[in-house]
């Protein structure tokens, strides 16, 4: 479309049918040439996105979903213009048609407020996170719903040092090139304060996903040979446990010989529990 926008209908691609070069046509002739500048740069990034995202087909509606936005603002070109102009860009540039109020009449004697102290006061500083561990950086991404990065810190990177201000990482050859560059950008803007992120050669400790699997599997085996839970999976043939977790009831509570003694088990058998 923007080449018959620019070269005329001979530009049209020959390999495309009757119906597809005609409807390429008609859309040329209704789009401007800044509307689909712009369309053609927000599909080439979308492109990046789908491709790169964990969520493809989320990543893709989120393209259609700014794609359709964008079909009613004003080009770039228009909306410098009415900035020029002092009429602003309100209403995605159609403002100037908005109703004009007739003009006030001026007062015939002049009230003078005091100023409202709460409003003249400053507004306080958001809180800002304290990072002391790297599982903190991981949480902290899973807060801000950046789970692209949350993924990466679990399963690409191996963290060989940790000190506030200062993280030391070997990537894996799944992780982004640009993953540390992105890691050092977002910390920055979520904390306030300047982070370093190294490239490490030293091989680290294992990704934070492996060790919490590694760790939920150990826990599953020792839950697998309490009395209790021998005793289920006997009466129940192919069930398993599907996952271990803590009880809010104090050890003081539970007696030794009762079934969720500091844990409570979790069976999954045909979608019973």
């Amino acid at each position: 479309m923007t080449l018959i926008e620019a070269a005329g209908e001979t530009s049209a691609d020959p390999a495309a049918s009757e119906a597809e070069r005609a409807r390429a046509v008609d859309l040329a002739k209704r789009l401007s040439m800044p509307a689909l500048a712009r369309a053609w740069q927000m599909l080439l990034k979308g492109h990046d996105e789908v491709r790169n995202s964990p969520r493809p087909l989320a990543a893709a509606d989120m393209v259609l979903v700014r794609l359709a936005y964008a079909a009613d603002l004003p080009p770039p070109g228009e909306l410098a213009r009415q900035l020029k102009d002092g009429g602003g860009a309100e209403g995605n540039g159609r403002a100037d048609r908005a109703p004009r109020s007739a003009p006030e009449r001026a007062p015939a004697r002049a009230q003078v407020e005091p100023p409202d102290l709460a409003e003249s006061e400053d507004p306080a500083p958001p809180e800002r996170p304290n990072l002391n561990s790297y599982e903190d950086v991981v949480q902290l991404a899973d807060s801000k719903r950046d789970l692209k990065l949350k993924n990466a810190l679990l399963e690409q990177v191996r963290l060989v040092r940790f000190k506030p201000g200062h993280i030391e990482l070997n990537p894996l050859p799944s992780a982004a090139p640009d993953l540390l560059q992105e890691l050092m950008r977002k910390l920055k803007a979520w904390t306030g304060r300047v982070w370093i992120v190294a490239v490490s050669d030293e091989e680290g400790a294992e990704p934070l996903g492996a060790q919490r699997r590694a760790r939920e599997a150990r826990e599953i085996d020792q839950v697998r040979q309490h009395p209790a839970v021998k005793e289920v999976l006997q009466h129940f043939p192919g069930a398993r446990i599907a996952a271990v977790r803590p009880t809010s009831q104090p050890a003081s509570d539970v007696s030794q010989s009762e079934e969720g003694e500091m844990e409570e088990e979790e069976y999954q058998d045909d979608g019973t529990n």
